[in-house]
């Protein structure tokens, strides 16, 4: 099954390729994808033969059997003995250069949750949006925000416990420990004042 799928994940990097032209230009014609078994991720069986029709980006249609013709011009791809799955998406990803952008796209990733934002990935996720730079969809976390010990260099914000936060720290520690060695007793309540 592994060709077929990534006949599959062909077709969404296609119709991403097409995404990434020029918004000035000429509309853009829809594509018709005829008798392939759709996987639909919802847990039902394949829907065979089917006809897929995207258009302005997205499925506008998934029917039975292909009309003899269409009522306008239209890329047409025969998937006969092929099948199509929804694109995925990567939900915990770190990256920061553009060519990895095309890769996540021809193995049908065709979303990814940035967890380290910075402004070259808002730039690269107005780009795409632009269709002038070939990428999944992006959602993108804040900058990271460390601890006491930062993780890497400066420019990221760093929270540092105040003294009144540290002595609080420590009697709440005190108090769990002193929790756990009464478990087994009766005792409901602990003052942490």
């Amino acid at each position: 099954m592994r060709p077929f799928a990534i006949f599959g994940l062909f077709l969404v990097s296609w119709s991403s390729a097409l995404r990434a032209q020029s918004s000035a230009g000429p509309p853009e014609r829809p594509l018709v994808i005829t008798h392939v078994t759709v996987i639909d991720a919802t847990g039902g069986p394949p829907l065979n033969d089917r006809t897929v029709v995207l258009s302005n980006h997205r499925i506008s249609s998934v029917a039975g059997a292909p009309p003899a013709t269409f009522p306008e011009p239209v890329h047409v791809i025969d998937a006969s003995g092929k099948f199509l799955i929804p694109g995925l998406w990567d939900m915990h990803a770190h990256f920061s250069e553009r060519d990895y952008l095309p890769l996540y796209l021809v193995n049908g990733v065709t979303g990814l949750r940035i967890m380290w934002g910075d402004s070259t990935h808002h730039e690269m996720r107005n780009q795409i949006e632009a269709r002038t730079l070939v990428g999944p969809r992006m959602v993108i976390a804040s900058s990271i925000i460390d601890g006491p010990s930062p993780f890497g260099p400066a420019p990221f914000p760093s929270i540092r416990p105040t003294r009144r936060e540290k002595q609080l720290t420590r009697r709440n520690r005190r108090a769990l420990i002193s929790l756990r060695s009464i478990r087994s007793s009766r005792v409901i309540s602990i003052s942490l004042s």
